[in-house]
């Protein structure tokens, strides 16, 4: 059996990561924004 490629994983694995973390930042921006415009 041949042994899995690791740095194609550990690629997906950051591609993953950073996705996840782009789409938390970017909801909690909106929520921000959201806030500002209640506050005014």
């Amino acid at each position: 059996m041949p042994c899995p490629d690791l740095k194609l994983i550990h690629y997906k694995m950051k591609r993953l990561c950073r996705k996840f973390i782009d789409t938390k930042r970017s909801s909690e921006i909106r929520f921000s924004f959201s806030d500002d415009l209640l506050s005014k």
